[in-house]
This record gives structure tokens, C-alpha cells and sequence, in this order.
């Protein structure tokens, strides 16, 4: 076993559990009960973090290394230049950053940058009582990415632990709750993380509810922490008291409507959305005739000839939430400016005509 892998079982605190106990993921995710706010509404918020003024004076940083306690203590290494919280770890240490957060039940939302490390896994305690590495002596909520070797196994996953005390001669334990299995792992990944009153958890990715458990054994906090190799990052962390994940699509601010143009007019309609998270994308199937901007605009993109043009819009939310509409563009012939006159000269030779002919009855 690598001198990695030990590092990562000192950080996940239980050797014989993080090797042997992974749980499936046979269980039905079923969709949680959320709070939808309008955008006028914003959440609750606690605190949050974007990195953007490299500014890490709340933070306290420090490294680990070696397989049990007591560890080599190195000096952790974080940067924030590049506007996010980066591990500029060497080697096998583990640099670790953590924060004051009093915050135990609500939502967490993050975005992480997944690399492929040397270490292989990214430790995300978010809800933390105490995580003292020497003492063995952990209590907190947490998810654990895994990008590479673990065990005896390539696999990249993301995973939920418990740690409570327990009466192990290291002091503390890790409960595996689920594992979700996600090849397309590396990258900017979006997290957000929910805790209702009753203890129930969600855990999605990009939009996606990739783990669910219920779990009431800590209901305080002290920590959030992030915890990984050389690097990973962290960004745009917001925590707020609150349950105000928001899982319904864009609203249309006015649902598309059939339009109509003469032949040889330009076309351009106005769409507008509306979502709590924010309207990310728009989509348009017609893209031979038609173009669409990022603010929602289509235009005609060629010369529409005569005819009955559908079209299906999307428009989706940063959490990838999709709202839909069909609607058709009709382009019509104008009528012949001469149909007009004609009307109006044949009308004036009916009136002449019936005129005349009422005249020559009365003389006769």
C-alpha cells in the first residue's frame, strides 16, 4: 500500500472502514422537498467566499503527512491568485484549510476543480464539530471525491462519510452512507449540499442529486474545511441557514406566442426567463434559418422565405434545470398594393352603372 493511500486513510480516519466499506447504489434518489424562492428573495446566507481579493487571513492552513499520528506536520499550501482556493501541495502532503462556519443545517453550495493528483481524493468535512488530526478524535459530515487508485482499484466516485466518536482504541469512526459512481469526474464540478430540520442530506452535482441519507447524531458546527493534494481548488463557497436549493426550471416572464412577418421583414423576438439560480443557456433547433444570442434574442439568420417556420426554444438554469416552449413564425405574402385600387375603380363602376340605369327607367 502506497504511502499516498496511507495518507488518505489518515485523513478519513479509519483504515479498516475506508478499504472495506463502500456502500452500493441500489437505493431509489428520490427528489427532496426544497423551498423555491422567486430571484427577488435571496437565501439566507451566513457566509461565503469567492477569492476574488486572494485574501486568506480567515483561513488557517496547515499540511500533514505520514500514515498514523502523530504526523509530520509540514506547512500546508494554498494560494487564492487565480480568484478560487488552490492546493499547491508537492509531493505526498496533505495541505488542509479551515474556517469558522456555525452552520448545521441549510445549504452549502461550492464549486470544486477536480484534477487528477497524486493523492487521488478530495476531502470536503462541511459540517464539523472537531478534526483534530493527532488525537484521532474527529466528529463532522463530509464528502470525500476520489479521483483515481483507492484500494486495489482504479475508480473515481463521490462518496459521504460520517465520522463520530466511538469507543475504537483510535477514538472515532467513519459510517460510508453512499457512493455514486461518476466517471466524468475531473474538471469544475458544482456542489450543493442540503440539510433540512429532520436531518435529511442531498448532494448534487451540477444539478444532478447524486447522494441522499438522513443522519441527526451532530447539530452543531464549528469547521468547514477542504482538505486535498496538490491541485484542487475550491471556489464561490456561499453557506446559508436555509434549505433554498432551487429545483425548478426557468420561468418564462412571457410564454412564447406565434409570430407573423411579411415576406422580406427581418425577424427578431425578445425571450425572457426568470430562475432563482440564474438562466445559464439558450438552445434553438432551427439554427439554419435562425440565430439565437445569450440573452435570449433570435433573429432570422437568412432571408425567410414564404412558409410556416417551428421552432423549439430552450432555456436553461446554472443548475441545469430546463424550461421548453414551441412556437411558429409564419411568413406571409403582403397583398399587391394594386388589389386596392382595383377595388376601388370597379366599386365606382357598379355605382355609375346602377345610376344610369335607374335614370332610363324613370324617363321611360
Amino acid at each position: 500500500m502506497s504511502s499516498n493511500k496511507l495518507k488518505l486513510i489518515a485523513l478519513s480516519v479509519v483504515l479498516v472502514m475506508i478499504c472495506s466499506v463502500i456502500p452500493g447504489t441500489e437505493s431509489p434518489i428520490l427528489l427532496p422537498e426544497v423551498v423555491l424562492l422567486d430571484q427577488s428573495e435571496p437565501s439566507a446566507e451566513v457566509w461565503s467566499y469567492d477569492f476574488d481579493d486572494g485574501n486568506l487571513s480567515d483561513w488557517e492552513i496547515y499540511g500533514i503527512e505520514g500514515p498514523a499520528p502523530p504526523y509530520a506536520s509540514p506547512p500546508g499550501n494554498f494560494s487564492a491568485e487565480d480568484g478560487s482556493l488552490r492546493s499547491n501541495s508537492t509531493g505526498e502532503i496533505f495541505s488542509i484549510a479551515t474556517v469558522n462556519s456555525s452552520v448545521a443545517y441549510g445549504t452549502w453550495s461550492f464549486d470544486v476543480h477536480v484534477v487528477d493528483t497524486y493523492n487521488h481524493e478530495i476531502v470536503i468535512p462541511f459540517i464539523t464539530i472537531d478534526w483534530v488530526f493527532d488525537n484521532w478524535m474527529q466528529e463532522a459530515y463530509f464528502i470525500q471525491i476520489v479521483t483515481g487508485m483507492y484500494g486495489t482499484s482504479n475508480q473515481k466516485r463521490l462518496q459521504g462519510g460520517i465520522v463520530t466518536p466511538n469507543d475504537s482504541p483510535r477514538g472515532s469512526g467513519i459510517s460510508w452512507v453512499e457512493a455514486f459512481p461518476y466517471e466524468d469526474i475531473f474538471g469544475w464540478k458544482h456542489f450543493i449540499i442540503t440539510r433540512d430540520i429532520t436531518g435529511q442530506f442531498y448532494v448534487y452535482i451540477n444539478g444532478t442529486l447524486a447522494l441522499d441519507f438522513k443522519d441527526n447524531q451532530h447539530t452543531t458546527c464549528n469547521e468547514f474545511i477542504f482538505a486535498t493534494g496538490g491541485g484542487p481548488a475550491i471556489d464561490n463557497i456561499v453557506v446559508s441557514d436555509t434549505v433554498d436549493f432551487d429545483a425548478a426550471p426557468p420561468e418564462w416572464t412571457q410564454e412564447p406566442t406565434d409570430q407573423v412577418i411579411e415576406l422580406g421583414q427581418d425577424f427578431r423576438y425578445d425571450l425572457n426567463a426568470t430562475d432563482f439560480s440564474g438562466v445559464e443557456d439558450w438552445w434553438l433547433n432551427d439554427t439554419t434559418n435562425f440565430v439565437m444570442d445569450y440573452n435570449g434574442v433570435i433573429y432570422n439568420k437568412v432571408d425567410l422565405e414564404f412558409g410556416t417556420y417551428a421552432l423549439n426554444v430552450s432555456v436553461d438554469d446554472t443548475l441545469g434545470f430546463t424550461q421548453s416552449a414551441v412556437f411558429t413564425v409564419s411568413v406571409q405574402i403582403p397583398p399587391s398594393p394594386d388589389f386596392g385600387l382595383y377595388a376601388v375603380v370597379g366599386g365606382g363602376a357598379i355605382v355609375i352603372i346602377a345610376l344610369v340605369v335607374v335614370f332610363m327607367k324613370k324617363r321611360g
